[in-house]
């Protein structure tokens, strides 16, 4: 038995759900739920963050990379958000754009290069990559304005 297949059994039961309620919240059958935990299929990248913030798991303890689940949830409505202070939301909103950057190079990890595509999808996906990268920089000179904007502030 795989760290993730523990892990997705020990969670689950810590969350005292069955099999069949926790593949309903991820908008599966039981039985593709039940392949994952017995580890005769695994889920895609995409179900993996799923299924990481049904059980309220961190990504990386969940595939057993780390040892402590160092999950800390997320306000899930826009009145939770609004709640918070002005400091709070900086920090709630920085750490999800940490997180989706985590699973997006856990997504380029997963992916691998070895499979084949065609001239077609290779094309595609070279321009994905172009806007990924050009987006990537922008937020980069944002980040940095930003930077420059709060030490300006703090002399």
């Amino acid at each position: 038995m795989s760290v993730f297949t523990k892990r997705l059994k020990n969670l689950r039961k810590q969350k005292s759900l069955t099999q069949q309620e926790l593949a309903d919240l991820l908008g599966v059958n039981r039985v593709t739920y039940t392949n994952w935990e017995n580890g005769n299929r695994e889920p895609n990248f995409l179900m993996l963050g799923m299924i990481a913030n049904e059980l309220e798991s961190s990504f990386d303890y969940l595939m057993g990379r780390a040892d402590d689940n160092n999950f800390e949830k997320n306000p899930t409505t826009q009145e939770e958000f609004e709640n918070l202070s002005e400091i709070e939301r900086r920090i709630v909103t920085y750490r999800q754009a940490l997180q989706y950057l985590g699973y997006f190079k856990d997504f380029l990890d997963y992916a691998g290069l070895d499979e084949e595509l065609s001239d077609t999808e290779i094309e595609i996906e070279k321009e994905l990559i172009v806007e990924v990268k050009d987006k990537h920089q922008l937020i980069v000179k944002q980040l940095e304005k930003r930077l420059k904007n709060l030490e300006k502030n703090k002399k």
